[in-house]
């Protein structure tokens, strides 16, 4: 297709790097207008049990938490912890596993206690990190699709944390400007792998997999994760441009995240469906993550690139009106131009009396009402 477009545009070969970004971006453009069920994608978020072993010493003001009793772990780091029968609830920032101490975000709010009962858990969970939209959530412990609210409706339903159990409602939360820098990192010229030292576990990262990017410090080079192949081996769909050893690394992981309700008390899997980002062409021969009747429409959009590059706006703009009557036409033949319509349940009316109507899917058929 690079080569079609230079040809057609005559622009040679000199802007093929600026018309491959252009192809990325146009991919992710195309990939979003629609829910393409080639794009659909089947994820699992593994959900962590609570632990309660122990005691812990707090004291009213201080962010300081040691432990008694306990076997602490540095995955931790970043969970959130009740104490005794109390209903505020503090994050987690970092572990002292040799210790037995941590640090919380907020200052301790409660009584001083030197031998307070505690439990740490997580409720929430990152997504596959080329998750574009998640379609729907199945809990198979109990054999039920998950009630999906906004998160307003959310925090008005729960706004207290909860009881233990397992999870049946969810919520979006967005993304969070998570990292992870453990380690050392190395590359090779002309090479996607991408090999760690010092001790990282890149599979043991929540969320790290196809579509994440990693930055070298060294090099100032960005890579984005085709896949994660071992605890300390990464693909990348990029080539190094230089060899270099034992680099300063940063992962991003600023994946869609969701909340639960209840909080899970076991290891279960929660399965899901979601509108993934297409895979990224970085070499003149990959193909297209599109399926090959689409790709004349493609063509249209990279030709308005094409020729936006070389100044000339009407002829861009021409390619662009094609493109996107293009994409307006394969909707149209899908059967709807509106997508996942949503609509109100009658059911819901009488949900916790007081609140405001929810909206819930359309595929959504349960929901608690008064007694």
């Amino acid at each position: 297709m690079l080569s079609d477009v230079e040809t057609i545009a005559a622009i040679g070969t000199t802007k093929r790097d600026v018309l491959r970004r252009g192809l990325q971006g146009l991919l992710f453009h195309y990939a979003s207008a629609w829910p393409w069920p080639h794009y659909r994608a089947r994820g699992t978020v593994t959900m962590i049990d609570d632990y309660g072993t122990g005691t812990v010493s707090v004291t009213n003001g201080s962010a300081a938490v040691t432990f008694s009793g306990s076997t602490l772990t540095a995955t931790m780091a970043g969970r959130k912890i009740r104490f005794s029968s109390q209903a505020q609830w503090y994050d987690i920032s970092t572990v002292n596993v040799g210790a037995g101490t941590a640090v919380l975000v907020q200052a301790y709010q409660g009584t001083t206690n030197t031998a307070a009962t505690f439990t740490i858990y997580q409720d929430e969970y990152r997504l596959a990190a080329n998750c574009q939209r998640p379609l729907d959530f199945i809990q198979l412990e109990d054999q039920v699709q998950m009630a999906l609210f906004t998160y307003l409706d959310f925090d008005r339903l729960f706004a207290d944390v909860g009881s233990l159990g397992d999870p049946i409602y969810v919520t979006m939360l967005g993304r969070r400007d998570d990292r992870y820098i453990t380690g050392l990192i190395s590359l090779t010229a002309n090479s996607r792998g991408l090999t760690g030292s010092g001790g990282p576990a890149w599979t043991d990262v929540e969320g790290l997999g196809d579509g994440s990017r990693l930055a070298v410090e060294a090099t100032s080079e960005v890579f984005t994760v085709r896949s994660v192949d071992s605890a300390a081996a990464i693909t990348a769909y990029e080539l190094a441009a230089a060899t270099n050893s034992n680099s300063a690394y940063i992962l991003f992981l600023n994946n869609l995240r969701i909340l639960v309700r209840d909080i899970p008390d076991a290891a279960r899997h929660l399965y899901y469906r979601y509108q993934r980002r297409p895979f990224l062409p970085v070499r003149d021969y990959d193909e297209l993550d599109a399926p090959l009747e689409h790709h004349d429409m493609l063509k249209e959009g990279l030709l308005s690139a094409a020729w936006q590059t070389k100044g000339n706006t009407k002829v861009s703009e021409y390619y662009d009106r094609k493109f996107k009557a293009w994409i307006a036409e394969q909707i149209r033949e899908i059967g709807h131009e509106q997508p996942s319509p949503v609509v109100v349940k009658e059911s819901s009316d009488g949900m916790l009396g007081g609140f405001p109507r929810l909206r819930l899917p359309n595929t959504y058929g349960h929901v608690f009402v008064n007694d």
